[in-house]
């Protein structure tokens, strides 16, 4: 079974990732809808991976010398309940990585047939992140440990004098601290998002088991080993560079949206501030109402802009796979429909010259 979408590079699958993109959310461009669609891409990353990582804080809570129990179990007890509402998060992320994978996919502009349809193969898939979480904490938990159990509080027991500068000391362990926990969960959320990109899909439209669609990835990576490295080091490339895009376009979206609610404070304060204590209370109001105002904006921006970034990785990733995957490929670019084949008609034979032709026959009644 071939497919008629052509393989693209890792580079050929960006334009048309762009393209898909402004499709999926823009066109046409509806806040309410485009937020829920960005909204769904956006929280679709919980489900990267699940390390109950408040949990670490009981183990450097039992390592310090002066917590008693009291402080023992309030850790324990703050750390299950934190780790059970991440598990939540986690499991309803898991469900929306397919409500994205059909929206991007199919351009459907409603999450709630696609979480419906996926809730059988939701399971088996969280119970499949759950083992590469399970691996990743393994290797990486010693790691978290030092962090949590030396560097911490070696930086609570740094002295910092007021008015001073902080002591190198507190930058040094700062710096270890993210190096000990920024390379290797950014290296499990590249990893997980991988698979995400290249074993959901035959989960999605197969209902494959997952151990299928990790043979299928396996075998993509040793018959193109080139194509996909060149695909994992663009998509870390464009990555880096979307979000520091993205973060820049968060910032002038915000100072835009301050400007008109810094304005209307400004003609709120000149028309209130002669109206005695009545006067100050509609200030104080007025005050908190455009507060929330620029908060509600800041967050619709920020998850439209974010949403927009995890969308085009999403659409990135279908055309690179697209091409050598017949099932994605002919739903992402439709076959042309097979029209029957006709055989010309020969012209008719016109009569002999000097031969009138008879009008046709009338039935007989």
């Amino acid at each position: 079974m071939h497919t008629t979408m052509r393989p693209l590079s890792a580079a050929e699958a960006i334009s048309p990732a762009i393209e898909r993109t402004k499709t999926v959310l823009f066109q046409p461009f509806k806040p309410g809808r485009s937020w829920k669609l960005a909204a769904t891409a956006y929280l679709s990353a919980l489900a990267a991976f699940f390390i109950p990582t408040p949990l670490f804080s009981f183990f450097a809570a039992a390592a310090h010398p002066r917590t008693g129990f009291a402080g023992m179990l309030f850790s324990m007890g703050f750390g299950t309940i934190f780790s059970a509402v991440m598990f939540v998060f986690f499991c309803i992320g898991a469900r929306l990585e397919f409500s994205l994978f059909d929206i991007v996919l199919l351009n459907e502009k409603f999450v709630a047939p696609s979480w419906r349809r996926h809730g059988p193969q939701t399971w088996r898939w969280i119970g499949f992140k759950l083992i590469f979480s399970f691996i990743f904490a393994i290797l990486c938990g010693p790691l978290l440990y030092i962090a949590f159990t030396r560097l911490l509080p070696q930086m609570a027991a740094v002295h910092v004098v007021p008015g001073q500068p902080p002591p190198p000391q507190l930058f040094a362990n700062l710096m270890r601290i993210y190096a000990i926990m920024g390379v290797p969960i950014g290296l499990g959320i590249l990893c997980s998002s991988l698979l995400t990109n290249f074993v959901l899909p035959s989960v999605a439209l197969e209902n494959t088991t997952v151990r299928e669609g990790l043979r299928r990835f396996a075998g993509l990576i040793t018959s193109e080993p080139g194509p996909f490295s060149l695909f994992v080091v663009l998509k870390v490339v464009l990555a880096i560079a979307g979000i520091m895009a993205m973060e820049f376009a968060i910032v002038i979206a915000e100072l835009l949206g301050a400007i008109p609610l810094a304005l209307v404070a400004v003609a709120g304060w000149f028309a209130l501030r002669s109206a005695g204590d009545p006067g100050k209370l509609m200030m104080i109001a007025g005050g908190i109402l455009l507060l929330v105002l620029f908060f509600v904006f800041v967050v619709f921006v920020s998850t439209l802009a974010l949403g927009c970034l995890h969308t085009f990785f999403q659409a990135y990733a279908l055309y690179f796979l697209g091409g050598r995957y017949p099932a994605l490929g002919d739903l992402l670019e439709p076959p042309a429909p097979v029209v029957p084949y006709a055989p010309p008609q020969p012209p008719p034979i016109p009569p002999p010259s000097g031969v009138i032709p008879l009008p046709p026959s009338e039935p007989a009644v």
